[in-house]
């Protein structure tokens, strides 16, 4: 077994303004990018990603490798076969309605990082999995969720509005961000994520960084603190991150 460090969300929490710079973010997700897609080339979905279940290694070779963990989630979504399996009528996890305490609904996930889709109680595809992840760079960059504070019923029209094109909460996150998260929200459950050119959205939000130069915890978080007004330029965006159509062209996914 590995020893790991301490998982991203603690990493923020010590952060003197409890926030990551634009570079720092843009290489976890990068790397949590490369974790996914490893996950689901197996054909399973992780069903809990959040900052609090991504960890760094701790020697001189893992320091600045990312790693998923728990999986008590996972669901297998792909057969054998490499099919996809068949939706469940009514997928989830257990959480009670305040004003109806004798209802009880299902989900699976935590309900800040779960998508509009889980909330519709819906099955979860990989496409969800890079929700959870969108969410947890948003909550990296800006402090926290816009939602964080809303009773449960609220969540889901939050994350809704939150995920319209103009949404002022989204473009805090700076315009590589917001082009990366448009890409992933529009992301349908049927379709096949293309890694690599997702990885490659948040390349300019890395700026003068390589994924081996040192991260904000390891700096005393000094890039964090003009963070909000440095975010990251723009670059090109392939037209078929937003069609849902998937390419078999040869681009390079960036491991580690």
């Amino acid at each position: 077994m590995q020893l790991l460090g301490p998982n991203i969300g603690d990493l923020k929490k010590r952060s003197p303004v409890k926030r990551m710079s634009p570079s720092t973010v843009a290489r976890i997700i990068i790397q949590g990018i490369a974790a996914l897609r490893d996950v689901h080339s197996l054909g399973y979905i992780h069903r809990d990603v959040k900052p609090a279940n991504m960890c760094f290694g701790i020697t001189q070779n893992t320091r600045h490798v990312l790693k998923l963990v728990d999986y008590g989630l996972v669901r297998r979504f792909m057969n054998a076969d490499g099919t996809r399996r068949k939706p469940r009528a009514r997928p989830g996890f257990r959480y009670p309605i305040l004003e109806f305490p004798h209802l009880v609904f299902m989900y699976r996930g935590t309900l800040r990082y779960v998508s509009v889709r889980v909330h519709d109680r819906k099955e979860q595809s990989p496409a969800d999995d890079f929700v959870s992840m969108a969410y947890s760079g948003v909550e990296l960059l800006l402090v926290n969720l816009p939602w964080k504070l809303l009773h449960i019923e609220e969540l889901r029209n939050a994350k809704e509005e939150f995920q319209q094109p103009n949404s002022p909460f989204l473009t805090l996150t700076g315009h590589s961000y917001t082009i990366f998260c448009g890409a992933v929200f529009s992301l349908r459950s049927s379709d096949k994520p293309d890694y690599s050119a997702l990885q490659t959205l948040l390349f300019g939000m890395m700026g003068d960084k390589s994924m081996k130069d040192a991260y904000d915890w390891e700096e005393n978080y000094r890039e964090a603190y003009g963070s909000s007004s440095k975010i990251s330029k723009v670059i090109s965006v392939p037209s078929y991150i937003f069609t849902g159509s998937n390419s078999d062209n040869n681009k390079e996914l960036v491991e580690f």
